[in-house]
């Protein structure tokens, strides 16, 4: 479905009266909201289903999402709630360190606790979430996964703030979990999905990257959940998302921060440039889902998105039986045939400009090898 910029703008304005009413507790409010969104696209949103993001109760239906495109993607992130400190002094740069951040992982699927959140869920499904960094054939996988027993979800109708998103980020870094405010905004924004999950009866497969740092919150929630991580070759990641210019001004990406807890979460941007972020991001990345998996055992499988697209019998079958989405293996391989979200026209740089760009992302990436950070 593609929308003209009007329609996007009235959408725009529904949607975010409607969080902000139900979130300030005026549920008639967010229902009338929500009602307006359902008359300009029907049969999407689900006023009923979409207010128990923020409130204890039962309705029918799902949530379906605008599927996305190479070129347009419906979803709306929230405002922060937390603005970035203008001074950096008091902050610190936590590093990667394994070992504090398997036991952030294990502590929040332990100690997190998803109130209302928990207490809708009539059932539970093996739902699977598939980490990843982006730029490696999730779209592809979500196209497949719509042919199968899950349901799919690239996109969703809402995103959490930038804040949320680097407060879950400093505090698998720190281990400094005390306040769960950005685990809840986040389950706030995935959960007419897996509800509607369950009103239908069909497990959900989530495949958008940007949740991969709140899989512990996932896994928390969801006691039968499984969990793809879907690996690409990080040099060929990193030419895709400097080349096509998908890493953007960075405002939203997971990034090397300054912050600290004290005890509110307060933060500050690096200021590297876009390759220097990226061989942070991608090194990160790989050292969370390995140390994930770690936690998860028998829960997690690691996907081989090259094998993938090499049509590899072998690695199809292996990600069909773990998801248990009861796909066809020979329609499954000939699926990887074809190319999905390739983005071939995004890219502009120069060979000489990549090549350049390449050597700042392995220094970058040899420092934080060896020191754990910038």
């Amino acid at each position: 479905m593609i929308l003209t910029a009007e329609q996007k703008q009235q959408l725009w304005t529904y949607v975010i009266s409607a969080w902000g009413q139900a979130t300030g507790g005026d549920l008639p409010g967010a229902r009338q909201a929500l009602a307006e969104i359902d008359r300009h696209i029907p049969g999407v949103l689900n006023a009923e289903l979409s207010l128990l993001r923020h409130s204890r109760g039962d309705a029918d239906g799902r949530v379906v999402a605008i599927p996305p495109t190479e070129t347009d993607v419906l979803s709306f992130q929230l405002r922060d709630t937390v603005n970035e400190n203008h001074d950096a002094y008091g902050l610190i740069k936590p590093r990667i360190t394994p070992e504090v951040i398997e036991t952030s992982i294990a502590r929040t699927i332990n100690e997190f606790q998803p109130g209302y959140h928990r207490d809708n869920i009539r059932k539970d499904l093996p739902h699977v979430m598939v980490l990843s960094t982006g730029r490696c054939g999730t779209v592809s996988l979500f196209r497949l996964f719509e042919q199968s027993r899950l349901l799919a979800y690239h996109t969703y109708w809402y995103h959490v703030s930038r804040a949320a998103r680097f407060d879950m980020l400093c505090r698998m870094l720190t281990g400094e979990l005390g306040d769960q405010w950005a685990m809840q905004e986040w389950c706030q924004t995935r959960a007419a999905e897996w509800l509607g999950a369950v009103n239908v009866g069909r497990p959900m497969v989530g495949l958008n990257h940007g949740d991969t740092i709140f899989a512990p919150v996932f896994a928390a929630v969801h006691p039968q959940s499984k969990f793809v991580y879907l690996r690409r070759n990080p040099e060929e990641v990193f030419v895709s998302f400097f080349d096509k210019d998908q890493w953007g001004t960075g405002n939203i990406q997971l990034q090397p921060l300054l912050c600290a807890f004290d005890p509110d979460f307060s933060y500050r941007r690096c200021g590297y440039d876009v390759p220097t972020n990226l061989a942070w991001y991608l090194y990160f990345t790989d050292a969370f889902c390995r140390c994930f998996g770690r936690v998860l055992n028998d829960r997690f499988i690691e996907i081989d998105a090259n094998k993938l697209f090499a049509q590899d019998r072998g690695e199809i079958e292996r990600l069909i039986t773990f998801t248990s989405s009861e796909l066809d293996l020979d329609d499954a391989v000939e699926h990887f045939a074809v190319k999905i979200n390739q983005k071939a026209d995004r890219g502009h740089h120069t060979e000489h400009e990549i090549a350049a760009a390449f050597d700042v992302y392995n220094t970058a990436l040899a420092k934080i090898k060896e020191t754990g950070r910038l």
